[in-house]
């Protein structure tokens, strides 16, 4: 990627935008941290709110079964699914795109639908979906993005201090560097697009905070519970240099869960972090030329 030789008007607003964006998370913080006698006096409450979800560790068992038989015939069917994706997009490499990134959102949407129709539960008993506070739960999880960002700032760059002093290369993820290259059909764009922003927040969400934080918290405390569900999701990614800020932004959603009760909260945040996360790298991407 060619190096920025002198600032341009997309980078300025870039900055100012970040900057905006970071002190407001500081102001949101400083305003939380006033407020932590009264959030501490309702937390057992709202714990108690997510450890009554219905689900058991036998769905849980289910869902990830299904998504490892679907691995596993992917892995029979395509014996290069491995592979690292390349910039060589040939028909085959674009078919193992879809297959990986389908994977697991596909069995494991499939698995919570025949569960949720099996079981009988209602959305509302499942994910404490509420119809009539959707305004009021998307505004919260705006607010604990915004939150969340100085502390998934100061994480990543840490993280980032540490992995260089190891010698661990601080490389794309390889769904990023097939986004921003050039030989990538403009179809398979969108459809990144529109799995970054709707597809993985939804099953992502429904897998880690819907269902394994309730069953995480009936068993442990709710910190430890937070901590495991927050690294397990951040670990799936596979990516080591992605792995301590996607925990730290994993442990807002699962507070925002907490703190609403609806699992709406935490998928307009994931849904919110990966837009931002494209926008920044398509305006990094044409910045460089």
């Amino acid at each position: 990627m060619p190096e920025i030789t002198e600032p341009t008007p997309l980078l300025f607003i870039l900055t100012m935008l970040g900057s905006v964006l970071f002190f407001s998370g500081i102001a949101i913080d400083i305003l939380l941290l006033a407020r932590r006698k009264e959030l501490a006096a309702t937390w057992q409450t709202r714990i108690a709110y997510i450890r009554a979800r219905p689900w058991t560790w036998q769905d849980a068992s289910i869902i990830i079964f299904a998504i490892c038989l679907a691995f596993s015939i992917a892995t029979i069917t395509l014996p290069h699914i491995s592979d690292n994706i390349t910039d060589d997009l040939s028909e085959n490499s674009v078919i193992v795109v879809l297959i990986k990134t389908l994977v697991f959102h596909g069995p494991a949407l499939l698995a919570i639908m025949l569960l949720l129709k099996i079981r009988g539960f209602s959305w509302k008993q499942a994910f404490g979906a509420n119809e009539q506070r959707i305004k009021h739960d998307t505004l919260i999880g705006l607010t604990f993005y915004i939150g969340a960002i100085p502390i998934v700032v100061a994480i990543a760059l840490l993280s980032a201090i540490i992995l260089t002093l190891l010698h661990i290369p601080l490389e794309q993820q390889d769904i990023a560097s097939m986004f921003t290259s050039a030989a990538t059909p403009l179809w398979l764009k969108a459809y990144l697009i529109f799995l970054a922003v709707i597809i993985a927040p939804v099953v992502e969400e429904l897998c880690f905070r819907g269902i394994l934080l309730p069953l995480f918290i009936k068993h442990n405390r709710p910190i430890v519970a937070i901590i495991l569900v927050s690294l397990l999701f951040a670990f799936i990614h596979l990516h080591i240099p992605v792995i301590a800020p996607l925990a730290a932004i994993a442990a807002a959603f699962s507070l925002a869960y907490i703190h609403t009760g609806s699992l709406l909260t935490p998928i307009i945040m994931h849904a919110i972090f990966n837009s931002i996360s494209i926008t920044a790298l398509i305006a990094l991407q044409h910045i460089a030329g």
